[in-house]
């Protein structure tokens, strides 16, 4: 009989380690299902991220070349008022020069008309 109580007691530790490792299975489960979810959740979020980053570089791309048509835009509107300010500075230069020329006679003229009035006075 001494065998009985033995074997009892080793029946009722495994019983009792089996239960123990049913809980800890539970436990496990319940961690790994809600691991699983943030899992989940975090792939939803990271797709929801490179799907906003795809969207932010296809407008990035989009203003990058509207930037790039305005600046030739610019570029060649700026490259017409610089030949216009040539054309203007050419005439510039020729209405300098005839002005000269103007002053110039008007300079022999005034001489002339001098040199008349002190002719005249003696």
């Amino acid at each position: 009989m001494d065998n009985l109580p033995r074997k009892t007691e080793e029946q009722n530790d495994t019983r009792r380690l089996a239960i123990e490792a049913l809980e800890t299975a539970r436990e496990a489960r319940v961690l790994a299902v809600a691991a699983s979810k943030e899992v989940g959740d975090v792939s939803a979020q990271l797709r929801g991220h490179i799907t906003v980053l795809h969207a932010l570089r296809e407008t990035q791309l989009e203003q990058g070349a509207r930037l790039d048509r305005l600046e030739r835009r610019v570029d060649e509107g700026f490259a017409r008022v610089d030949a216009r300010f040539e054309q203007v500075d050419r005439r510039f230069e020729q209405v300098d020069a005839r002005f000269e020329q103007v002053v110039d006679q008007m300079n022999a003229r005034f001489d002339q008309l001098v040199a008349l009035i002190k002719s005249s006075k003696r």
